[in-house]
């Protein structure tokens, strides 16, 4: 994700591609205030493309904005608004076998009828504030709704001099929220440097989603139309809830002998709505982690990553060790 920064900059670009694929993009942004407490971003970028198949496109929207505030040495408040939109489709439909076919011009699929979309607007606010005497806390949320389509005819099978066809749909909504937050010290006891984190996550995330399939008309290399409806085979919600909460320490002596070591605990409930059957399962789990990481003679990678933002590593090493 792109974030503001505090001073003047500015890139576009344009390229064009085979089968007449156009894009254009744009990354600029500056300091709003003389003391560049206040400074913004933009970026965007838009693309009209295609592919080597017949009735094949690949086009996509993306807009971002934000916005930072500092209001003083050490705080930063961020907030970012992006929104994507694609339109693309899923694949060719397919190709009967035993015949020597141009792919780059035979299509077996129904060209009113070959898609895949999907849009999506995510908000996201970050914050940082160093407390002093070593300590800092930070934070993120980040709020999403997305939707996507699917719909295509694919050859399913085929007779001497024919190709039958079968037409699926997808298709669905989610909503997903997420907030992190960070408390960290760095310390130095004598000869051992220390960093310490801990956290807590929360997150929700609710979706739902339809699946439709039928039969579709044969096709020697003739164009039938598309379907006037398609029947409901599929029709789930989906909601699950779920939260973590973690501790990582590092010890560190004279830059020679890293020890690190973290506690990680996170649940999930998870239920699950079948709207055609009038059902409902629901499932909880939880589980608990506790990596341990020593090293010796690290000097080249404390060169790469300062003290100050192992706090930051440390506790995504801590997630994936789970």
């Amino acid at each position: 994700m792109k974030t503001p920064r505090s001073e003047r900059f500015g890139s576009a670009y344009g390229s064009i591609g085979s089968f007449d694929s156009v894009e254009i993009g744009v990354d600029f942004g500056d300091a709003l205030i003389a003391d560049r407490a206040l400074s913004y971003r933009f970026a965007g970028l838009v693309r009209d493309g295609t592919h080597e198949y017949p009735y094949f496109r690949d086009d996509e929207v993306f807009v971002m904005g934000g916005i930072s505030c500092r209001p003083q040495e050490g705080s930063e408040l961020t907030f970012v608004l992006d929104h994507l939109d694609r339109d693309d489709v899923p694949g060719s439909g397919g190709f009967p076998l035993g015949y020597d076919l141009d792919r780059r011009e035979a299509f077996f699929g129904e060209p009113d009828f070959n898609y895949r979309g999907a849009e999506r607007t995510t908000a996201t606010l970050i914050g940082r504030h160093d407390l002093g005497n070593g300590w800092r806390l930070g934070g993120t949320a980040r709020l999403s709704d997305g939707a996507d389509d699917f719909g295509y005819a694919y050859v399913s099978g085929q007779t001497t001099m024919e190709a039958e066809r079968s037409f699926f749909v997808s298709g669905g909504e989610k909503d997903v929220a997420i907030a992190d937050i960070q408390l960290a010290y760095d310390g130095q006891f004598g000869s051992v440097s220390t960093t310490t984190l801990i956290g807590f996550e929360a997150r929700h995330f609710a979706s739902n989603g339809q699946s439709l399939f039928a039969a579709a008309p044969s096709v020697s290399i003739s164009y039938t139309g598309k379907p006037e409806s398609v029947p409901l085979f599929a029709d789930t919600e989906t909601e699950s809830r779920g939260g973590a909460i973690y501790l990582q320490e590092e010890l560190d002596w004279r830059d020679r002998v890293i020890a690190s070591f973290g506690l990680h605990h996170d649940w999930i409930d998870i239920t699950e709505r079948d709207r055609i059957a009038g059902s409902t399962a629901t499932n909880e789990s939880s589980r608990t982690g506790h990596p341990a990481m020593p090293a010796t003679n690290r000097r080249a990678s404390r060169t790469i990553l300062p003290r100050s933002e192992r706090a930051t590593r440390w506790g995504a090493l801590a997630h994936a060790a789970t």
